[in-house]
């Protein structure tokens, strides 16, 4: 999904898990007024092995680095550690990270505490499926841990709420500290930006990181 003027430099809008092209048509209002576009990626709800979404993913990259000088990222969530893994080589001029998983290891083994599931029953079963809707896979689990994600870009920007229940706060503040990224962190909120304060909020942050 194309959006926006015609321009040389343009955003990749990544979704986070269950979301949808709603953020980046949202993200593109914004983004134009600073003389970029946007391509938004729907990623399938059912499908989230990376052997399935990097490929679809690169091979978006491809197509945009065929066509424009100047790429950024923004990502919402689990979007932000799929573009990490999927453009580990790369370097774009900006990323904007929105609710990021950054720590996909310590969000496997979170929920797999949840369930009462142990690293030896997940390695004998393979796969399991979680209460949350997501299938613990013990192959997703190593794959995790061999990749471990950094920065691809001098100018990453981080937006976390404190109140953030899905992914602790802590985490994006080792990876800022880590990677010399800029985080700014909003007080209450969730992880989910969609009332119309965070909203307002989100634009406002959205902005300040456009206009550089």
């Amino acid at each position: 999904m194309l959006l926006g003027e015609k321009s040389d430099k343009i955003f990749l809008f990544i979704h986070g898990l269950n979301g949808d092209g709603s953020g980046a048509i949202r993200f593109s209002k914004v983004a134009e007024k600073f003389g970029w576009q946007v391509y938004g990626i729907t990623l399938p709800r059912d499908e989230i092995r990376p052997e399935i979404l990097i490929p679809k993913l690169q091979s978006t990259m491809e197509f945009l680095e065929s066509q424009w000088k100047t790429i950024s990222i923004r990502a919402n969530s689990f979007g932000a550690w799929l573009s990490l893994i999927s453009f580990r080589d790369k370097t774009f001029d900006r990323c904007l990270f929105v609710s990021p998983l950054l720590n996909m290891e310590n969000f496997i083994l979170n929920l797999m505490k949840l369930e009462s599931i142990s690293e030896e029953d997940l390695k004998r079963e393979g796969e399991i499926d979680s209460k949350f809707g997501v299938r613990l896979s013990w192959k997703y689990l190593e794959f995790v841990r061999k990749n471990p994600v950094r920065s691809i870009s001098s100018k990453t920007r981080i937006l976390h709420c404190s109140g953030d229940e899905v992914i602790p706060l802590d985490e994006s503040k080792n990876f800022a500290m880590k990677n010399s990224c800029e985080l700014e962190i909003i007080d209450g909120g969730e992880h989910w930006f969609h009332t119309d304060n965070q909203l307002k909020l989100l634009e406002i942050w959205e902005s300040k990181n456009l206009e550089e």
